[in-house]
């Protein structure tokens, strides 16, 4: 992509408990990311291995005019449940997002399989900032990615699920 890492080590920055939930970790770094008044913000998590083009899904949250972007993977149903799973329409803007259900949703056309959330996310910066700023004020949020942020802006923004293709 032609830009930089930035490691930062966990602090109690904003507050003086431990990070709450995936958001609330973003949130009390959130000054490492507006010193830099990025475009966009790729999000990934630290205990994962990854092997993928974020340039092309990237140029995809462009191309899509998208507030967030999340890596999908295509995943048997019966395995879905141990992931936040996606329900998309056919330009694979995310309709639905649950995690961890009992009785997941699977993909248009496909009865056999369901999209589940890889857990890599980007988003466009100020509508990031804008998210964990109202999550941070939110007491009953876990302030959690997948149970709180996703599931409370993708009737209202423009989320769509990004293929990942080995």
């Amino acid at each position: 992509l032609g830009e930089f890492l930035d490691v930062v080590p966990p602090q109690q920055r904003i507050d003086e408990q431990w990070y709450q939930g995936t958001a609330d970790a973003v949130y009390q770094n959130i000054f490492v990311i507006e010193k830099d008044r990025p475009e966009y913000v790729l999000i990934l998590a630290g205990d994962h291995i990854y092997k993928m083009n974020y340039g092309r899904m990237l140029e995809f949250h462009r191309e899509m005019e998208a507030d967030l972007t999340i890596g999908a993977l295509r995943v048997d149903r019966k395995s879905a449940r141990e992931f936040g799973v996606i329900e998309v329409d056919e330009q694979h803007r995310i309709t639905g997002f649950e995690e961890k259900p009992a009785n997941p949703r699977t993909m248009p056309g496909d009865d056999e399989h369901c999209f589940a959330s890889m857990g890599i996310y980007v988003f466009t910066a100020r509508f990031l900032f804008e998210q964990l700023c109202r999550d941070a004020t939110e007491p009953k949020s876990n302030h959690d990615f997948g149970k709180n942020i996703i599931p409370s802006i993708i009737d209202d923004h423009r989320v769509f699920a990004f293929p990942f293709r080995d």
